[in-house]
C-alpha cells in the first residue's frame, strides 16, 4: 500500500508543477504498478509450483532415503505456505491498484483531486 501512496503523492506533486492533468499522471503511474504487481505475481507463483513439483519429483523418484524426505516435505509445506503468502499480498496490491485505476478513470478531475487527497490523508 505505501507503493500506492507513493504514486499517488507523485501524481499530486507532478500536477502542482505542470498545472493539472492529475488523473492521467495517476492513472499512468496506477497502470505501471498494477501491471508490474500482476507480473510479479505471476512469477512468484510459478516458482512456488515448480519447487513444489521438482520436491514431490525427487520424493517419488527416491523413496529410500529418509533423512532427505523429511527435509524435502518440511520444504514443500513451509515453501509452499510461504509462497501462497506472498502470492496474496501482491494480488491485494493488484486487486487495489485495479479498483483505483476503475475509480479514478470513470471520474472528472475534481473527484480525482478528492479521491487522491482523501487517499493520501488515509494511508
Amino acid at each position: 500500500m505505501n507503493q500506492i501512496k507513493n504514486i499517488l503523492q507523485h501524481a499530486v506533486n507532478q500536477s502542482d508543477k505542470a498545472g493539472g492533468a492529475l488523473s492521467a499522471n495517476a492513472l499512468t503511474g496506477l497502470e505501471r504498478h498494477r501491471r508490474r504487481q500482476f507480473t510479479f505475481f505471476v512469477v512468484v507463483e510459478v516458482v512456488v509450483v515448480l519447487g513444489v513439483v521438482a520436491c514431490a519429483w525427487f520424493l517419488v523418484t527416491h523413496p529410500g532415503e529418509t533423512a532427505v524426505t523429511k527435509a524435502l516435505t518440511a520444504v514443500i509445506g513451509v515453501g509452499s505456505g510461504g509462497g501462497l503468502e506472498v502470492g496474496r499480498r501482491i494480488w491485494k496490491e493488484w486487486a487495489r491498484a485495479d479498483l483505483l485505476v476503475v475509480m479514478l478513470s470513470a471520474a472528472s478531475e475534481a473527484q480525482v483531486k478528492t479521491v487522491i487527497d482523501q487517499l493520501l490523508k488515509t494511508l
